[in-house]
């Protein structure tokens, strides 16, 4: 996940890893919100999380505040659409 904040190429990422840095709360509370399985969003996560992350950190550095949490936002509504 490193490289989506360097200046690099973004790396993928595993859904079943990106579920596990979440934590299960946080990543049961996202699918739930968003009215899906866990499967569905930990995939939808790894496809769609990187560029977000890449174009927030444009310096290699990471936010401050609530940004973060504006990109996981948006990233539910993208799901729950579905």
């Amino acid at each position: 996940m490193s490289s989506w904040v360097s200046g690099g190429p973004n790396g993928p990422v595993n859904a079943a890893d990106l579920a596990s840095v979440l934590g299960p709360d946080v990543f049961s509370l996202f699918a739930r919100q968003a009215g899906s399985g866990h499967g569905e969003a930990s995939s939808v996560l790894a496809a769609a999380l990187p560029e977000p992350v890449n174009q927030m950190t444009p310096q290699a550095q990471v936010p401050e505040g609530d940004a973060l949490n504006g990109v996981l936002g948006s990233l539910l509504g993208q799901l729950s659409g579905r």
